[in-house]
């Protein structure tokens, strides 16, 4: 009778350990879970692409410094607008932080609990959709000012704009028709362009004035 309760005994002590062992590995997987949503543009219903969707930790700062948030998990969402995000920690405060470029900011506080009546099913949370509206950008008033060069390169032609000579105030139109590159005035007035003589327009109109 001694020689088989002993190998009973070492029967029932490794099935203990080994129950204690999947226990403990058992409690050690349900320590993480598994969040998942949906972000929605709130205008046409529909999965919005490229957002921004972050999980934040409030972590202690040095002795003096406050707390600050620390990213433990982040992804861009594809065109459907769904993300998924694993090995969440049960019990921990987080914070879900949306962002979209043209978009409004979502902030939500989130925390996986974990008790006694929770299933597998209990490792995943769904967070459900989340509409985000577009931000209206109220631009202030703009003016616009421009200038005319002094200089104007046209198909056929060199516009000189007499204003911005500073030959123009208080001079003459010789003053200025001498200060044009290219130009060239002789004593007795008269203009030549490269060696030729070019056709003069005042205002866009022809003249045969003569300087």
């Amino acid at each position: 009778m001694k020689y088989i309760l002993i190998p009973l005994l070492t029967c029932f002590t490794m099935l203990s350990v080994n129950a204690q062992l999947d226990t403990e590995r058992g409690a050690k997987r349900q320590q993480n879970g598994r969040i998942f949503g949906k972000i929605l543009d709130a205008k046409t219903n529909k999965g919005l692409d490229a957002a921004s969707v972050q999980i934040l930790k409030k972590v202690s700062g040095a002795v003096g410094e406050s707390s600050k948030d620390t990213i433990i998990a982040g992804m861009l969402t594809p065109s459907n607008g769904n993300f998924s995000f694993n090995n969440i920690p049960f019990g921990d405060s987080l914070r879900l932080f949306i962002t979209a470029i043209g978009f409004g900011t979502v902030e939500k506080p989130l925390q996986l609990k974990l008790n006694s009546s929770m299933g597998t099913d209990g490792l995943e949370k769904d967070l459900g959709n989340f509409k985000i509206t577009q931000e209206a950008t109220v631009l202030e008033n703009i003016t616009v000012t421009t200038t005319r060069p002094a200089l104007e390169m046209g198909m056929d032609r060199k516009i000189f704009n007499v204003e911005k000579s500073l030959t123009a105030t208080g001079g003459t139109a010789i003053d200025v028709m001498k200060n044009i590159p290219s130009v060239t005035v002789d004593v007795e007035g008269n203009v030549q362009l490269r060696n030729a003589s070019p056709q003069i327009f005042v205002d866009g109109r022809p003249t045969i004035l003569t300087l």
